[in-house]
């Protein structure tokens, strides 16, 4: 009897090719969570670190844009009240000068009747509209100082939250950390209310 010669077993490749993907999956999962890991820490580090900051940049931002609102309102207010002060200015022109020319005219004293009634009606009204050229102008003067001093406030705030933007976008970050946007500081705006103080009238005295 002879006995039957059988080939070689084959090596069982399948299960060495299982362990490979197996491995690989594993190495790939191992660099996906450290890149996870990393990024991660690179987000939230700075976001926690500057967590104060940018609740304080936030809270200088919400500020300025209602003071800047305000300063909007308050240069208008200044623009019509300036605008007062050259319109009676101009309207008391005339007056003034038909107040001097009828005193030019009599310089040793006006005479009685129509005349000296005109006159005085005219020195009447002039002193009236220089009264209130007068009370406009020391009111746009208090304001205009008041809106100056607004401005200024404004730019130390505005200085300061620019501060804070460049020091938060100073950190290091493998993806950049949204921040928000720094304000921008203003000055006084043009066309805004002339920095020339309008005069005031002078009263006339009835002669």
């Amino acid at each position: 009897m002879h006995d039957t010669a059988f080939p070689p077993e084959e090596p069982d490749h399948s299960a060495a090719h299982a362990s490979r993907k197996a491995a690989t999956r594993r190495t790939w999962l191992i660099i996906l969570a450290l890149f996870v890991l990393i990024n991660g820490g690179a987000i939230l580090g700075p976001l926690l670190y500057f967590q104060k900051d940018r609740q304080r940049l936030e809270q200088i931002q919400a500020d300025l844009s209602a003071r800047q609102a305000n300063l909007r309102g308050e240069e208008t207010r200044l623009l019509r009240m300036r605008e007062g002060v050259d319109r009676l200015r101009a309207q008391s022109a005339p007056l003034q000068k038909r107040v001097r020319d009828v005193e030019a005219r009599y310089p040793k004293g006006i005479p009685g009747g129509d005349i000296y009634q005109g006159y005085l009606k005219t020195v009447r009204e002039y002193n009236a509209k220089a009264a209130e050229q007068n009370r406009l102008a020391a009111e746009y003067r208090t304001g205009l100082e008041a809106y100056r001093a607004r401005v200024q406030e404004y730019n130390v705030l505005g200085d300061e939250a620019n501060g804070i933007a460049r020091k938060i976008r100073s950190a290091w970050s493998v993806v950049p950390v949204p921040l928000p946007s720094p304000a921008a500081p203003v000055a006084e705006p043009s066309p805004s209310p002339s920095n020339e103080t309008p005069s005031g009238a002078t009263v006339i005295g009835v002669q």
